[in-house]
């Protein structure tokens, strides 16, 4: 069975006529150990290439990965059916459906995926059922959607004809609410907090997240609140504390949605001197098109160089880095040489670069790029089909081979290992310039092509 990934999500993808001899098809141990290292969300069986199944083939598998996500503490979900499959679905597994139902995977990855896409109007919603429909409608505002709402069947079939996110009843949620949710959005991370930022936030706030997505280079984070929610003195504290450590990784931290008229004038006037950012709403703060002008300031934290165990497996990360480039670079791919050095390149901004964090029984921080050209050239052939961003998208799925590929290094040394989300960088300096590490750059007919840059 293949599969592949799409940011958080993982999809398993079965094909042709499925019977009762098929449930063997199943995802191995190393699968597993590669979607939970991935930090998966939601495990998706997509039924795209699925002609016909037998009853005894859905309740055997749709078992075995139920089992499997409660072993994982992972969701479940099937997607990309038709009506006929959908119905199939209800009247053999009424009973057995206790997970979600997604008409199509982009559905699935406006409730599940950790990367939030701008597709407010691409979105409508029509559900007869008014509780379902309800709960749909709140799962997708507490992600920063505001999709349209049909009336009636006719309004949801004219408009669906030029909304690609069209969800109807065919769609069936299951996902119970969370306190803290996280999610990124326009290279924003957004923690959504449903609640009182208090002793209990601060406990739950998951702190080594935090700090892992600074060393990849994110510059601004989102406490978002709803109205009714209120801060405590431990609470403003905490943020404040927060806010002096990240901003000596140049990062800035905003709060969306408090309501300033239950929060003392103390307090506020604390936030603001402390350089946190207050908005009004979510959508305020992505409106805003004015100017920031920080204090720029020199990187200030302990440089994290390169490790001998990093260069024990870095001919293993060229070698698969290079697999990965040969079907788009179409000729022999050459390293003229290996630096330890600084990450300081003249000619960075030649080069769309993404940038991931390894983490656990072995820390490592991963920068890789390819020549801006070779890419808008190259990767939209890599774009999962109908794909909203394009080149990059393409661009992305190279990454997920190669951060697949590096995790099977960790898995096969019995290491547990997770790797963060990754950091795109396109027309921005990646921030640590002071850190060695190892660079490797690739080229085609000494021509500059790709780069990776490996240190702790």
């Amino acid at each position: 069975m293949k599969i592949t990934f799409n940011g958080s999500l993982a999809i398993l993808r079965p094909f042709g006529f499925l019977e009762s001899d098929s449930i063997v098809d199943n995802l191995t141990q190393k699968d597993i150990d590669l979607i939970i290292s991935r930090n998966t969300t939601c495990i998706l069986l997509s039924l795209k290439n699925v002609t016909f199944f037998t009853p005894a083939w859905f309740a055997g598998t749709i078992n075995k990965y139920v089992e499997i996500s409660k072993q994982t503490k992972i969701y479940f979900g099937i997607c990309d059916y038709d009506d006929s499959l959908f119905d199939l679905m209800i009247k053999i597994g009424s009973k057995l459906i206790n997970f979600s139902l997604f008409e199509t995977e982009e559905i699935a990855g406006l409730f599940f995926n950790k990367i939030a896409i701008n597709a407010d109007e691409k979105i409508v919603v029509f559900n007869e059922n008014f509780e379902h429909r309800a709960f749909v409608l709140q799962a997708l505002s507490e992600r920063g959607y505001v999709p349209r709402v049909a009336q009636h069947l006719r309004e949801f079939s004219r408009v669906s004809k030029t909304r690609p996110y069209a969800i109807s009843k065919r769609t069936h949620l299951v996902a119970p609410r969370k306190s803290l949710e996280i999610f990124i959005k326009d290279n924003v991370v957004v923690y959504r907090i449903d609640g009182i930022m208090d002793s209990d936030f601060i406990e739950q706030f998951n702190i080594d997240y935090h700090q892992n997505m600074l060393k990849i280079g994110y510059k601004f984070f989102i406490f978002w609140v709803n109205n009714t929610s209120a801060l405590n003195v431990r609470g403003a504290e905490f943020l404040i504390k927060l806010s002096q450590s990240s901003s000596k990784f140049g990062a800035l931290l905003v709060i969306c949605g408090l309501n300033q008229n239950n929060t003392s004038v103390d307090l506020v006037n604390s936030l603001k001197s402390a350089n946190l950012l207050l908005y009004k709403s979510l959508r305020e703060f992505f409106d805003d098109d004015s100017t920031l002008y920080v204090k720029k300031r020199f990187f200030e934290i302990a440089p994290s160089n390169i490790t001998k165990n990093i260069i024990e497996i870095l001919q293993s990360i060229v070698s698969h880095t290079i697999d990965t480039l040969l079907p788009i670079a179409n000729s022999q791919i050459v390293c003229p040489d290996t630096k330890v050095q600084t990450y300081d390149l003249a000619n960075e901004g030649d080069f769309i670069r993404a940038c991931v964090l390894f983490y656990g029984d072995f820390d490592m921080r991963f920068v890789f790029g390819i020549k801006r050209d070779e890419v808008e050239k190259n990767c939209l052939i890599f774009a999962p089909k109908n794909s909203e961003g394009g080149y990059i998208d393409g661009f992305s799925q190279i990454l997920n081979i190669i951060v697949n590929k590096i995790l099977s290094i960790f898995i096969e040394k019995g290491l547990s290992v997770k790797v963060t989300m990754p950091k795109i960088l396109i027309n921005e300096r990646f921030f640590d310039r002071v850190s060695k590490g190892s660079l490797t750059k690739f080229h085609i007919k000494n021509e500059e092509f790709g780069l990776i840059f490996v240190t702790k």
